[in-house]
């Protein structure tokens, strides 16, 4: 057993920021969200639900509701006028990496504006919307509409295949993963990679407990496709 210790190196990891916001308009790919300000995530995304016997209260537990949020932006989209279901995306800060925050079957409704006289100080009227939301479906769990990827704990490649669907490429425009589909990607890409450069080398990623350098120059690959003929030789390929 060790004594408590507080304010150790590492430890102390905050999640700050919000940028990169994606806009999906109901059946439409994504387009870019400038502007943002702020999304409010509100706390009734869960409720507590008590029992009482004699006015004694002798149980409680927590009862899932639906995701809700406030956006605040000092522009938006022109598609975000139109009054139909969209999804969100958008990034936050948090320890040494980020998270990726995916909102479906989202409905918004604007807050009150406030115009004030023109004074010497230059301010800008900003815009405000309360979001509801209706949970997607998604199997073999609970139905959800607010999923948070972290890239702390993603592979890499993972987080690239990932960002590809939601912020688009070259040849393929942005677009709302389902959350199924969401946790595929993920199932597919959390697997030993092994990549032929076509020159002779190769590169293997993986798990830290998959592989493993053993010196600067040594490695060992720990996993199922990996055969060894030899001390030194061994085929290896992705599962």
């Amino acid at each position: 057993m060790t004594r408590l210790s507080w304010g150790s190196s590492g430890e102390r990891i905050y999640e700050t920021g919000v940028d990169r916001g994606v806009l999906y308009p109901y059946g439409k790919g994504g387009v870019p969200w400038n502007g943002l300000i702020s999304v409010k995530e509100s706390s009734s995304d869960f409720n507590v639900s008590a029992n009482y016997v004699d006015g004694r209260k002798f149980n409680q537990q927590h009862v899932p509701g639906s995701f809700a949020a406030t956006i605040e932006a000092v522009t938006y989209p022109d598609e975000f006028e139109e009054q139909k279901p969209f999804g969100l995306c958008y990034r936050t800060s948090y320890g040494a990496g980020y998270r990726l925050h995916l909102v479906y079957n989202a409905l918004a409704t604007p807050a009150d504006k406030d115009y004030s006289s023109l004074d010497g100080d230059p301010n800008v009227t900003t815009f405000s919307w309360d979001i509801s939301t209706r949970p997607a479906r998604l199997e073999g769990s609970m139905p959800s509409a607010h999923l948070i990827i972290d890239t702390n704990l993603a592979y890499s490649w993972t987080v690239k295949a990932f960002e590809d669907l939601v912020y688009g490429t070259e040849e393929n425009q942005a677009r709302l993963p389902s959350p199924q589909e969401v946790l595929g990607l993920f199932d597919d890409n959390s697997i030993l990679k092994i990549t032929d450069h076509g020159d002779g080398t190769w590169t293997a990623e993986g798990p830290d407990n998959v592989v493993q350098m053993i010196s600067d120059t040594e490695f060992q690959i720990n996993w199922p496709s990996a055969v060894y003929i030899d001390t030194v030789t061994y085929k290896v390929s992705s599962l």
